[in-house]
Parts: structure tokens; sequence; C-alpha cells
């Protein structure tokens, strides 16, 4: 794997089970601030093996809680295979949770291999997703994702990049011998939706670049925690810059 000079890497160890719960270690960066509409995009080289799974989304807070609408926007991307999803996530149906809608795609080098830049622009009108510049999903339709098109439904969400394990089909079995291995985030930038008045006549202003010359901690806090799913925890001294 070839590191830029100053990048974000977002590690997966293993420690000792008697130390913590759960022997796997990864990491995940979170923006303090809350977004309502706008783009979003981070130039990553995900983490390589059965079971990485390396994530950046959007995410409405306390989403998994009973009597919250769930709302979330995600790349997320294999270590198994070097593929990538796009998923949204809308509040569940039947009783379950959540509704999933996930579209899988092939890039034409593996995502582990090379950097990439993934990009998310969400706005009242569409749900868009593109990689290495080029549009590879749109949603627009209202009565699916109206949680998160409809302004007086779309909740702020923030913005999440990380690394996890998981050991299951959809994430691949875990390969040991695989860790200690890193998602490695070159830079990150957000826009704000403006229509009509962003750059260049679009409808979207960029507002700020972050390069990782530095953990800018009045941006991001690093998690400390873990979920169901997971064969690890996040612990924040494994996002390095």
């Amino acid at each position: 794997m070839k590191f830029l000079p100053q990048t974000l890497f977002l590690l997966l160890l293993a420690v000792s089970p008697l130390l913590e719960a759960k022997p796997w270690k990864g990491a995940e960066v979170i923006t303090h601030e809350n977004f309502k509409y706008g783009a979003f995009e981070a130039r990553i080289q995900i983490a390589e093996g059965p079971g990485l799974i390396t994530t950046f989304f959007l995410w409405k807070q306390d989403s998994e809680r009973v009597g919250i609408d769930w709302q979330e926007m995600d790349f997320e991307m294999f270590g198994k295979d070097g593929t990538y999803q796009t998923q949204i996530m809308t509040p569940g149906r039947n009783g379950e949770p959540r509704t999933s809608h996930e579209i899988f795609h092939t890039p034409p080098v593996r995502a582990d291999q090379t950097y990439y830049t993934y990009r998310m622009e969400w706005t009242p009108e569409a749900l868009s997703f593109y990689f290495d510049g080029q549009l590879v999903r749109r949603e627009t339709d209202m009565e699916e994702y109206q949680e998160l098109l409809e302004p007086n439904e779309a909740s702020p969400m923030n913005i999440r990049l990380g690394v996890w394990a998981g050991d299951s089909d959809w994430s691949g079995r875990l390969d040991e011998e695989k860790v200690p291995t890193a998602a490695v985030v070159d830079w990150f930038r957000v826009y704000d939706y403006s229509p009509g008045n962003g750059d260049e006549g679009g409808d979207f202003r960029f507002r700020y670049e972050d390069g990782f010359n530095g953990f800018d901690y009045s941006r991001f806090f690093a998690a400390n925690w873990t979920f169901e799913f997971a064969i690890r925890n996040y612990i924040p001294s494994n996002a390095v810059i």
C-alpha cells in the first residue's frame, strides 16, 4: 500500500481478549457538526482482507433507538474482494427497525489496491452517489426516501469514516493474518447546498477541506464503542495521522 505524506489512518488491530470484551480494535472518526443537505466526499484506500469493512457515511444520531426513524446514507467498502455498496436506510416496516436499499458495485481496480474518491450528494430532490467523479446511483422516489428528501421530515446527520471487522457472509469471514491493517483517508471535503448559487453556478458551494495535517479536535472526535454485529470495538487511539 502506498501512503500519501499526510493521511488519516483508521487502524484495525488485535489486543489481548483479557483486556477488552472484543479482541479486535477498529476506528471511526465523526464530525461534531450535523449537516442537513450538502455534498460530502473523501479520497480513501480501503482496508484489505476478508471481514474488513471501510465506511464513509451520513448518520442520524440515535437511529438505532426504538421510536426513532432511521436515517442513513452510506458507502460501505469490502476488504474481501475490493468492491463496495451504496446503501440508503430509511424507517423500518412490519416491525423492523430499518429498511435497507443497497446496490453493489465493482470498481475497475480493487478499492483496497488504490485510492478512489467517494462522494455523496444529499438534496431535497435526490440522493446521489459518485465514484471517482462518475455518478453511480441517484434516487428521487419521494415516497420511498421521504425521510431524507422531504425538508420537513429530514433530520441533520453527521459524517463518519471508519473501519471495522465482521465475520459473516456479508462482510466475509475475518482472516486474522490480514490484521493489523488500515484504511487510509487522504482528504475529506464538505460542500454546502446552495441551489443555483454554488461554485461555477452549480448547487454546491465548497466549505472546507481537511487534509489531515493533524487531528482537528474542533471538527472530529473518535468513537469509543461497539455494536452488535461487529467483532471489534472502536477505540480513539486507532485513529492516527
